[in-house]
Order: C-alpha cells, then structure tokens, then sequence
C-alpha cells in the first residue's frame, strides 16, 4: 500500500437537515440485505461502543463479552485485532496475551516464553504470533483485571478467542435477532510491529471485509488505530470511516517515533485539520476532553470536541468504566477502588460536552445515561413535531449561517423546515439530511471518489449532485432506505483544484421538491 496521498479534501462541517410535513412516519432500522451487518443507523443520538465487548461484565474479547455489549444496547462492538503464525486474525487487547489467557498453565507452551521488544519497550511472555489458530484454540481466556473485577473470574476458563470472522458472524446474528444494526469497531494493534515481522495486519483485515461486503461508506463498520501511516494507507483502498486515535499527550504514535509530534500535538486544531486529510474521526482518552488534576479531580473541559467538529471529524472518547479507580475523585463513592461510584454523572457530562460516541466496559449504564435505546421513536400526530391536523396553513422557517475559518475555508449552516398538514388525517413527515461530506480518495488518475452519508425519510429516491460554478461535475441517484445510507460521487480531478468552491446537494426525486445544499472548499 503505497499510493500517494490524495490532494484534494472536501472541508465539510455543517449538518443541514430540511423537515418537509407529508407526515410522521416510524424510523426503521436500515438493514441491508446483501451485506449482513447492516447500515449505520441515523445518529439521533450518540453511539454506544463495546469496550472490548461488555468487559465490565464478562472477560475482554470474547464472543460471550460482545454478545452481552449488544444485548446491552451497544451499538458497536470493538475487537481489538492481532493476528496468528499462519494469518489469521483475533481478537486480543496485545498481542502479549498471559494477562488475558491461561497460555502459563499449558506445559506444552512453556519453551515459548520469550521477550521481544513491541513499540520500543521490552515484553516477556507469550505472543500470538507464536501460534497458529489450531494453538491458540486450545487456550481459554480468562479476566485481565482481576482485582478490581473479582467477579468477572467466575468465567475464567470458559470461553476461547475468537476470530474476527466470529465476531462478524456474531453481529450480523444479533443485528437479524435484535432488529437494529449492530457494528464492528476493529482496531489494528501495533501495526508498525507486525510489519517489521512481516504479518501486517491490514491486507487480512481488507480482505475479511469485502468478503463480508463491509467495505462500504455505509456500513455499520468503524476502523481505527493509535498510529497514523496505517490509517493513510487504509484511507486509500477502504471506504469505511477511519478513526485516529490518540494515546496519552506526552507519547508518540510509534510510526512518528523518531520525530518530535506527540499525540498532544495531533490534538491541537491544526493537527485535528491533518487528521481530517485520512480519517473521519478521532478517538482521545477523556482527559482530552475534561483533563483532570493530580489529585484526580476534573479540570473545566476543554476545547477538543469543538476543535474536532470543526475540523470536520466525529469524536470518540474512551474509556468510560463504573468503577472508583477509573472515575475522576469527586465521582468516586469510597475508597474502594473496585466499589462503582457516580459513573452516571461522568456519562452526562460528555454527553452534554457534544460527544458523538464514546467506548464503555458497561454498555447498560452508558446506555442508561443516553436516554435508553435508539433509534427514538419519532413523536406522533398531536404530541409535537412536525405538522398537525385541522388543516392549518404550511408554515416554513430557515436560518443561515456563514462562518469563515481561519484556514480560509468558508463553512455554512443552513437549518430548514416546511411543515403542513391535511385535515383530519394527521401528517407524514418527510426529512432529508446532509449529514457528512466524506474525504477524497482517489480511484483513478483522473478521478476521486467522494464519500456522502445522507438520512432520508418518506422520500423513495434521492439524487446528489457535485457543482461548481462551472455547472454540476457529478450526479449519482440511488433507492433511499429508511435510515443512513452512503453514495459514492466519482468526481473529475480538473473540477477538484485547492480553493474551488463547491456545493453538494440532496434533493428528492418526485412528489413536493425538496433539497439540502452544502457548501465546501476543496483543499
């Protein structure tokens, strides 16, 4: 993998949502027959991520602990990935796994003990990449942290480590089972590592997804990584959203590691802009976020959500646990540090804070905290919401909003809404939203492929189209589901110069017209 980086990139913030009253209708979860785990759903609400699965309750990355996450509520379930001596790929938090296996007791493992030297710092154990899957199957997995997670041992010694074929299956499963899209979150662990020993991860990883037809912008799929030339790589040959995670400010992505950028300088606005190049969104520790004291108590939040929204990219926080030990001092109940204290409050706080997902080890209480499950049910006729009855006149409202950045780039924010209503027969509602005006990638020498998610509600078929002044430069129409869905816009290389002003429009075919406008600035 080694294309040049693309050149172009679309700077795209605003959400731009038209309500359009033909009525109320319900807000089905999308599901895509062909491609097994199913679209993402519209983010109404912020998503819930299975730490590991539901390692709070179960031992981490194991099919009963992402099993459990799901049945929780979660909307992702986050294997962390490594890979076998014959390339396959499972699921561990390290590659090191003595801490989450019962690989010490086997005698016949024991010459296998060894130290090797993983993102500069020496590791004694056993690694994965010693075995192949026939090996590792002969292990259980067993709790990490048992000593704040006593009850968690309880299922030492019961569950094998699963594949990440197994977790796929496992979610399209649930998602058929539980009627809601249930998503992967894969991260590759040590990237620069298992290429230095010549198992990289990524080739697997892409060819495990197309099989499974995941390699689109609208499936339920997340991929992320602490280090950056991966994700580049990846942003290349993959149309899923990348995440770029960002490690204690003080540390390097090992990738970097001979040079000075530490992962406090990614997160300044200039630095979340070159995320924004290759990635789609970005992952920090909480401190990132609300930055806490020496004592442990929280600090006045930062800046980093809004920077990050800015910059054009989700943010993911991580890791949101019940217990005393992980929580800030004036949340903590006790001294004890295995006691669960006011994880609640934690939770709300982000979430007021405009997080758009965080991962939990407790998917129930970070579900709890968000206000139950979604998708939220859309109000009815007579309980608020678009339109009403008794044949009251259409009313419309629109705000504008133009903001120039300060890297030239020109954002706007256009918000509207048309309502009316037919006597006696309540009212359907009919909604498109621009959610996000994907990066650049280039899928030939003259031509990139533009990623769009867009919501559409009530309407059959949409169109997008790509102008300039010019005139329009691409167009694509496809089927709207009920929910989230991705188009991809091949747009000419001649139409993408830095500075071109461009505007992507939604619109609805047939019926009442009805179109959301963005405006971008290719960089």
């Amino acid at each position: 993998m080694s294309a040049p980086l693309r050149p172009a990139r679309l700077t795209a913030v605003a959400v731009v949502s038209l309500l359009l009253a033909a009525g109320v209708s319900d807000l089905a979860v999308a599901q895509n027959a062909d491609a097994g785990v199913a679209a993402v759903r519209p983010q109404s609400a912020p998503l819930v991520i299975g730490h590991r699965g539901a390692s709070g309750y179960r031992p981490e990355h194991t099919l009963a602990a992402y099993e459990l996450a799901a049945r929780m509520g979660a909307d992702f379930i986050e294997p962390d990935l490594v890979i076998t001596s014959d390339g396959v790929l499972v699921a561990r938090h390290e590659n090191e796994i003595s801490g989450t296996t019962d690989v010490a007791n086997h005698p016949e493992f024991a010459a296998r003990r060894t130290t090797k030297t993983i993102d500069g710092q020496p590791l004694t154990g056993w690694f994965v990449e010693d075995f192949t899957l026939a090996e590792l199957r002969t292990l259980r997995a067993k709790e990490r942290i048992p000593a704040i997670r006593q009850r968690n041992t309880i299922y030492d010694g019961l569950f094998l480590v699963p594949t990440l074929q197994e977790v796929i299956d496992l979610a399209q499963r649930l998602s058929l089972e539980l009627g809601r899209p249930i998503g992967i979150y894969p991260e590759t662990k040590h990237p620069t590592f298992f290429q230095s020993i010549g198992r990289p991860l990524e080739p697997p990883l892409i060819a495990i997804l197309r099989r499974n037809g995941l390699d689109r912008a609208d499936a339920a799929v997340f991929v992320q990584s602490f280090e950056t030339t991966n994700l580049r790589e990846l942003n290349r040959v993959l149309d899923v959203p990348l995440v770029q995670l960002l490690g204690s400010k003080t540390s390097k992505p090992f990738d970097l590691a001979s040079g000075t950028r530490t992962y406090a300088d990614l997160a300044t606005p200039s630095g979340l802009r070159e995320i924004a190049r290759y990635a789609d969104g970005v992952g920090p520790s909480k401190d990132y976020v609300v930055p806490r004291d020496a004592t442990g108590r929280s600090l006045a939040p930062t800046s980093f959500v809004t920077d990050a929204h800015t910059a054009g990219l989700v943010v993911h926080p991580y890791t949101f646990r019940n217990e005393n030990t992980f929580l800030p001092l004036e949340l903590r109940s006790s001294a004890d540090p295995a006691a669960y204290g006011n994880a609640l409050a934690e939770y709300a706080l982000f979430f007021g804070l405009g997080v758009d997902g965080l991962f939990s080890d407790n998917p129930d209480t970070a579900v709890l905290a968000r206000g139950g499950p979604r998708p939220q049910e859309p109000p009815r006729p007579g309980q608020g919401g678009a339109g009403g009855t008794g044949g009251s006149p259409a009313t419309a409202t629109a705000t504008n909003t133009t903001t120039v950045n300060n890297d030239n780039t020109v954002t706007v924010t256009n918000e509207g809404s048309r309502s009316s209503s037919r006597s006696g027969s309540g009212s359907r509602e009919r909604r498109l939203r621009l959610i996000v005006g994907r990066t650049f990638r280039a899928d030939s020498v003259k031509r990139y492929g533009l990623r769009v998610l867009f919501e559409a509600r009530g309407v059959r078929q949409v169109r997008l189209a790509l102008s300039t002044r010019n005139g329009v430069v691409a167009t694509r129409s496809a089927p709207a589901t009920r929910g989230r869905a991705g188009i991809v816009l091949s747009v000419p290389r001649r139409a993408l110069r830095v500075g071109t002003k461009l505007v992507l429009r939604l619109s609805a075919a047939g019926g009442r017209p009805a179109a959301v406008t963005r405006t971008l600035t290719a960089r």
